[in-house]
């Protein structure tokens, strides 16, 4: 996609319309440099900031399901893991209602996959490394709302359920440098449509934010 500053603002304004926000409160500041956020946009930090709190935490206890080993504020979203040998290996042996991270669907709704699929080998590794102890505390300090944008069409389920259509937004981007041509890009577009067929009318809006995090972290 495009990523010139009216490209940015088309993207921004059409986001904005989905959460029922009007044009003048989906203007970004005018002095940018002051990373100033408007209200909604701290709002919506907040929220980000306390769905990673709760994924971590979600993360950690199906890690290393050991009593006690995860404690969580639910306050201030911070996070403390304390995991001793002894503890990790009981975890390993004895915990009978521990699961995968594959089958913790709360998990699976909150993380991406690709990410998961690395914390997924370290679970794996867990039996052959009897003798560590991990020290973690994470609290979340601030959170800004860096980009937001609506794509029309695609859904991550749609995307999962016909892979070939993964990457369709730059292939009309393609079309456009290629053609420089507007009814061009429009007729691709009606085409993308019809391959996407019936659930064409869905639209993902797709927010970033940063989280900005005290961490302490010990292995040993």
């Amino acid at each position: 996609m495009p990523q010139n500053f009216r490209a940015r603002l088309v993207r921004r304004l059409i986001a904005a319309k989905e959460l029922n926000l009007s044009v003048w409160h989906a203007l970004p500041s005018l002095l940018p440099f002051l990373e100033q956020q408007r209200p909604w946009e701290e709002e919506l930090a907040g929220n980000f900031s306390v769905a990673f709190g709760l994924a971590m935490k979600e993360l950690m206890e199906t890690l290393f399901p050991a009593n006690n080993a995860v404690r969580y504020n639910e306050e201030n979203q911070s996070l403390s893991l304390l995991v001793e040998s002894v503890a990790l290996a009981q975890s390993n042996t004895n915990n009978s209602n521990s699961i995968s991270i594959q089958q913790n669907n709360y998990l699976n709704n909150m993380v991406d996959s690709l990410l998961l699929q690395q914390y997924q080998h370290l679970q794996n590794l867990q039996q052959n490394l009897p003798n560590i102890s991990i020290h973690l505390t994470l609290k979340p300090i601030r959170a800004q709302l860096k980009n937001i944008f609506a794509i029309p069409l695609l859904t991550r389920d749609i995307v999962a359920s016909k892979p070939h259509l993964k990457g369709g937004y730059q292939r009309l981007e393609a079309v456009f440098q290629e053609t420089k041509s507007y009814n061009e890009v429009k007729q691709k577009t009606y085409e993308l449509a019809e391959e996407v067929g019936l659930e064409s009318a869905k639209r993902t809006v797709i927010a970033e934010a940063t989280i900005t995090c005290l961490e302490y972290f010990q292995v040993r």
